[in-house]
């Protein structure tokens, strides 16, 4: 192999590169995940919009800067731990409309690295134990590594800036053909903590997204057709974005939206139920908790307890303040001016494993 520099350092400069057609820029690990409706911050029509080019690519923030300046450190804890060889950054790789930009490779045991930084508040809620294995991977992050596993890599066509030698060593003794066989996620999380979850390559599974990216791609991405509201919230978001401007104007349904109409009655009926059935469960187990902070067991935890929470009273501050007031006159206003509200929070934190079924659901609207 002839060493060849890739173009760009991070998939971050790829997709941001003005100079190329939205279209070029394919269908990566988050695009996927969003395809299949395991994206909860973006809708189907976000993946059309930026393929299209009617919608800008998201250019990050302070959290995925974070994530990237970590990202090397990150790795290398997990090379020292696990006592591997490291190839990457990999520039990000293009096969038709298939993008992949796993973060590294590790040659030597068939398998892809994914580095990931979680230090919101609450991250050790959104990643499981690392003993659940993949049940305890977010699905998004769970349908980006399996596309990165999807089919097998020409390593003659894979770029890195730091490891070439590997890459090319590696394709002359055992062939340019490499297909890993899982990809680890090490996450950096708020703790600090290190964890790490293993993702075993599924054949069937990455059939599967390959034959969704393909129906998305042919359907709506070459014929140039918007897809369908998909129930998220981003598609909410789009619509209310869409469609600012009103008229006095009622319209006609058509046939098919006429049955929307109907679905959508039915199901505001059953919610209604729904949402009874659940405040009376929800009121017997805030009864059952009493003056305790909450409940636990296989099912998981709840928890019912106070939480104060300080405010500030600009309108009790604005009329009682008089010029040349004493001071010991304005502290008081201010101190009455905050007061402190006690709410008591009612938390759910269930566990995945005994999952109800829909006609254990419906036994429960009563």
């Amino acid at each position: 192999m002839t060493p060849t520099l890739p173009a760009y350092r991070s998939t971050s400069d790829f997709l941001d590169d003005p100079d190329m057609k939205p279209i070029a820029k394919g269908i990566g690990g988050s695009d996927i995940a969003t395809i299949v409706g395991m994206n909860k911050h973006e809708s189907v029509w976000d993946v059309w919009a930026k393929l299209t080019g009617r919608k800008e690519r998201f250019q990050g923030n302070v959290a995925t800067t974070t994530g990237t300046e970590l990202e090397p450190w990150v790795a290398d804890v997990y090379r020292k731990k696990h006592n591997v060889s490291l190839v990457g950054p990999i520039a990000p790789l293009i096969e038709g409309y298939v993008r992949r930009s796993p973060d590294r490779l590790i040659l030597e045991k068939n398998a892809i690295l994914e580095v990931k930084t979680s230090l919101s508040y609450g991250a050790r809620n959104i990643w499981g134990d690392e003993s659940e294995g993949v049940e305890a991977v977010p699905d998004m992050y769970n349908c980006q590594v399996r596309w990165y596993m999807a089919s097998p890599y020409d390593l003659r066509a894979v770029n890195t800036y730091d490891d070439f030698l590997a890459l090319e060593s590696h394709a002359l003794i055992h062939g340019p053909t490499w297909t890993p066989e899982y990809s680890d996620i090490a996450v950096f999380m708020t703790g600090p903590e290190h964890r790490y979850y293993r993702i075993p390559h599924d054949q069937e599974i990455s059939d599967t997204l390959l034959e969704e990216a393909d129906k998305f791609w042919r359907h709506h991405v070459l014929k140039d057709i918007e897809p369908p509201p998909d129930g998220s919230k981003a598609a909410a978001k789009h619509l209310t974005e869409r469609f600012k401007e009103t008229t006095e104007h009622i319209k006609k349904p058509d046939a098919t939206t006429q049955k929307l109409i109907d679905e959508y009655r039915k199901l505001s009926l059953l919610n209604k139920r729904i949402e009874k059935a659940m405040a009376k469960r929800k009121q017997n187990i805030q009864l059952c908790i009493g003056e305790d902070r909450g409940l636990g067991g296989s099912f998981g935890k709840i928890t019912w307890y106070t939480q104060a929470r300080k405010s500030f009273s600009k309108d009790t501050l604005y009329q009682s303040l008089m010029k040349h007031v004493p001071r010991e006159t304005l502290d008081h206003l201010f101190s009455a001016a905050n007061t402190v509200n006690e709410t008591r929070i009612f938390r759910t934190s269930w566990s995945d494993k005994n999952d109800p079924t829909p006609q254990e659901i419906s036994s429960c609207l009563d």
